[in-house]
């Protein structure tokens, strides 16, 4: 995490490693940073939310 000085926020990023997504984000504060950096981990390992219908 790093507190980006122009923005006054905070960026965070990480590497999910089974999906090889890049996940980013800014932040208020270095604990909601955190906080939404790991729940971007959680949701990134899960599959997309709603109906998926396959084709006939």
């Amino acid at each position: 995490m790093v507190f980006v000085e122009r923005r006054k926020q905070w960026w965070w990023n990480a590497w999910h490693e089974s999906t090889a997504i890049e996940l980013y984000g800014f932040a208020d504060s270095r604990e909601a940073a955190n906080l939404e950096m790991y729940r971007a981990i959680e949701q990134a390992g899960q599959p997309p939310q709603g109906s998926i219908r396959q084709r006939q």
